[in-house]
């Protein structure tokens, strides 16, 4: 098994995006990417917008190839409305009208209406366990975008096993906050998990202090799954550019426990480029 990270925040982009190679298909979880419209009261710097341009060509490139496309939720950072590389394709989406919000089933309305007769097939994700060859994948029901009861809906996480290696991909479970996820996630077995992590930008404004610290304390339970190898954390944590502070007592458990845990841009060798954080920075360098 190969685990392609596309495009992440760690990369300076607002994303998730995933490739899965494994017993000769590729799986594409999320190939969906944006950026923040406003961030520190200031819009996006010319270096993330050329990077979005950059790595959006990145994601069709890998969509085009992908046998099958998950779509987690409806936010533009997830999936691509515009795109044309699901014709073809065995597309899983999250459920267009259960455990979904008002916004969201408007998005996915309209993303099925123009794109219903182009999937090879379609299959909706929530609790779904779907073979295609000699992968199972395995989606989990809907789970909150963050603490239960989020006004920002479900999301579904999608669990993909080759009989050898299990990869996790969470989606926003945003760390996660809930209790309940982490015992899904458990029962799950991965060896690997692609998580989002808290918003620790947003503590105190949009998310509480309380849920930001059962977050981090989630993320030190998710380390203590016997069969998780390496950790990636980065999507919304990677926002803050104090990110490292705010997971020392992650990182000092992944020590403990010999863990791996990394960014999406480390995964990837590359280095960390956290462009939305530090878009105060490069407005000012304009100077």
């Amino acid at each position: 098994m190969k685990v392609k990270l596309l495009a992440f925040d760690s990369m300076g982009v607002r994303s998730t995006a995933t490739v899965v190679y494994a017993g000769g298909l590729r799986v594409f979880v999320d190939p969906g990417i944006s950026y923040a419209p406003r961030r520190y009261g200031l819009p996006p710097h010319r270096l993330e917008l050329e990077r979005v341009r950059e790595l959006k060509r990145v994601i069709y490139e890998e969509a085009y190839k992908a046998d099958v496309i998950v779509i987690s939720h409806y936010h533009y950072d997830h999936y691509d409305p515009q795109a044309d590389f699901y014709e073809g394709k065995i597309l899983v989406i999250k459920h267009p009208e259960r455990n979904i919000n008002i916004s969201q089933r408007i998005r996915a309305a309209k993303f099925l209406k123009h794109k219903i007769s182009l999937p090879e097939k379609i299959y909706y994700a929530d609790n779904l366990l779907l073979e295609v060859g000699s992968l199972r994948l395995k989606f989990s029901q809907p789970v909150p975008h963050g603490p239960e009861g989020s006004k920002l809906g479900y999301v579904v996480m999608t669990l993909i096993d080759d009989g050898n290696y299990k990869v996790l991909h969470t989606s926003d479970t945003q760390g996660p906050i809930s209790e309940s996820v982490v015992e899904i996630i458990a029962g799950m077995k991965p060896n690997m998990i692609i998580d989002c992590g808290p918003p620790t930008y947003f503590e105190g404004y949009r998310v509480s202090s309380s849920d930001i610290e059962r977050a981090i304390n989630n993320i030190i339970k998710l380390l203590s799954i016997p069969s998780l190898e390496t950790l990636i954390i980065d999507h919304h944590t990677l926002r803050d550019l104090n990110y490292k502070h705010r997971l020392e007592k992650v990182f000092i458990k992944a020590r403990e426990l010999g863990k791996r845990v990394l960014t999406a841009a480390e995964y990837m060798g590359k280095p960390i480029e956290q462009l939305e954080a530090m878009r105060r920075s490069l407005w000012q360098n304009l100077k």
